[in-house]
């Protein structure tokens, strides 16, 4: 700031005890009129050099993180009754979990005679043995592209009176035949995982339910929308229908 007109410039040079006594009334005069510099920049700091070379990375808006923990106790939902054409991609996301270390409760679902296996008992045992897994499970993980009214229901159950993750996984070529129901859930603790061939399931599975001991976490921006190459997925608590 310059000296006023009338004043000499002279009297605020500094190199002087005068000079210095101007110079720090004025000074003072400025605060007391203006505020101190502190107060007068009410912003944000300014960025350092190594923040503006390498800002913090931010995840979008619409993204949620969901965390699960390892060693899970996992109801695996799969067709019986309904159309068993994705049985081989099942299999391997039962043979992914239990690698990983999850107790999938309900892996005889991917057995060749799952059908014969459940007319052993009656159907009220039935009912009553899934019932009894999804409460003990830790999440529902379902492949629902052969989708049945049993898999609706323990979706349906999760998803209502539980507050479990549940993924969906299902063909992208089938999605016309899959229930609306399933392709447009939107329910916050629900993920759809869309997928093409086994290696993507495989690449969800491995990037998303496991890691350091305590938890993995899922990134999803809402329940689309995310890549090709690691579709979203959904937990289902699956049945023997």
């Amino acid at each position: 700031m310059s000296a006023p007109a009338d004043i000499d410039a002279a009297a605020y040079n500094t190199s002087s005890p005068a000079g210095t006594l101007n110079f720090r009334m004025v000074s003072f005069q400025i605060v007391a009129r203006y505020g101190s510099p502190r107060e007068i920049h009410r912003g944000p700091p300014p960025l350092g050099n190594s923040e503006l070379l390498f800002p913090k990375s931010r995840p979008p808006r619409s993204s949620r993180t969901v965390k699960y923990p390892i060693c899970m106790k996992i109801y695996f939902g799969f067709t019986v009754a309904g159309d068993r054409s994705a049985l081989e991609t099942a299999r391997r996301l039962v043979q992914l979990l239990e690698g990983l270390g999850h107790e999938v409760l309900t892996r005889h679902l991917v057995n060749d005679d799952a059908w014969e296996r459940d007319r052993l008992i009656s159907p009220q045992d039935v009912y009553r043995r899934d019932m009894a897994w999804l409460q003990q499970c830790e999440v529902l993980i379902a492949e629902v592209s052969g989708s049945s009214f049993g898999l609706g229901f323990e979706t349906g159950y999760v998803l209502g009176a539980t507050t479990k993750k549940v993924i969906l996984f299902y063909r992208r070529d089938l999605e016309k035949k899959i229930s609306l129901l399933i392709t447009g859930n939107t329910h916050p603790n629900c993920t759809l995982a869309p997928y093409s061939n086994v290696t993507d399931v495989e690449s969800f599975i491995t990037s998303n339910l496991s890691g350091e001991p305590g938890a993995a976490e899922l990134q999803s921006s809402s329940n689309s929308g995310m890549s090709a190459n690691a579709p979203p997925a959904k937990v289902v608590h699956g049945g023997s229908e």
